[in-house]
């Protein structure tokens, strides 16, 4: 009975052990030259971003989406449900603005189902006029560009 028990206690931490290699890489998740806006008399909004799988990643995931806009005075960014990142990456994220103008940026890996996100301050959105008529607005993110992701 004795041998069972040692040998269920090396199983497990041979098992544990070796899983959290792959999740150590993937906790450090990083996003560079983040931007999402809809410009002035456009009735599209884009939202792009690079991203690092880690800080040793050499080469950036490009991830992008163009929807359709709200036209506001207010400012108001529309949700991205299911943004695309580089094809054959595995990511796709989704973008949303909270209340007090804050932001969510949350990137999915689709293979190990793992999702990190990251909240922005408030006031991360503003509404510019450019002009007189009401579409000569520019609508935009104007907080960190570049950011860390959490598990």
């Amino acid at each position: 009975m004795m041998q069972y028990f040692a040998f269920l206690i090396t199983l497990l931490a041979f098992l544990g052990a070796s899983q959290p290699v792959r999740e150590r890489a993937d906790d450090s998740w990083s996003v560079k030259s983040f931007s999402s806006y809809v410009g002035p008399h456009s009735i599209s909004q884009m939202t792009a971003f690079s991203l690092l799988e880690s800080p040793e990643a050499t080469e950036t995931i490009t991830c992008s989406n163009a929807t359709g806009a709200a036209i506001s005075a207010t400012p108001y960014l529309v949700p991205v449900v299911d943004g695309d990142c580089a094809p054959g990456s595995g990511f796709n994220f989704s973008f949303r603005q909270l209340q007090d103008y804050a932001v969510e940026l949350s990137v999915k890996h689709a293979e190990s189902g793992r999702v990190a996100t990251w909240t922005s301050g408030t006031e991360s959105v503003t509404t510019t006029t450019t002009g007189d008529d009401p579409f000569d607005t520019l609508t935009s993110y104007v907080g960190p560009r570049e950011f860390a992701l959490a598990f």
